[in-house]
């Protein structure tokens, strides 16, 4: 016995837009705590997480359209979950002062968290695995341009 609900393309199209506000808003506030990045700006920073989106769904071209929507609603929910991680040291940094090597220990081990979880959806959603690979060379991408903007 499943409990499997309908495909809804509006509730669908809400959870990515409320993933998409949380994990905007927490990469404003963490990019902060990275004193080798320049200042956040949440228009940056939204710019980022829809711009996951798309690139991501050009490598979904030749999928329908629900099989795409299901896979932004994984990849939001990655991100969702990578911004989850962020609070803790995004709380302790409210508290004293956390070290940039702590930081970005903290955000490495996110990113490989996500990237683990973002395997193993694409995996279970039997879409190609070179997803996951385009996923990393846009946060790749996406990290030489704000570090080009001093």
């Amino acid at each position: 016995m499943q409990c499997i609900p309908d495909f809804n393309y509006q509730y669908r199209i809400l959870y990515n837009l409320f993933a998409t506000t949380i994990t905007t808003f927490v990469l404003y506030n963490f990019s902060d705590s990275i004193s080798i990045l320049p200042n956040s700006t949440i228009t940056r920073e939204l710019i980022l997480v829809f711009g996951q989106i798309v690139f991501q769904s050009l490598f979904l071209i030749k999928f329908d359209k629900k099989t795409i929507l299901n896979y932004i609603g994984n990849l939001m929910t990655v991100s969702l979950m990578g911004s989850l991680l962020l609070l803790p040291i995004l709380i302790l940094n409210l508290i004293f002062n956390v070290s940039d090597s702590l930081t970005l220990g903290w955000f490495g081990i996110t990113v490989l968290l996500m990237f683990v979880e973002h395997s193993r959806r694409i995996k279970l959603l039997e879409l190609p695995f070179y997803l996951s690979i385009t996923w990393v060379i846009y946060r790749i991408i996406a990290l030489v341009i704000i570090l080009n903007l001093n």
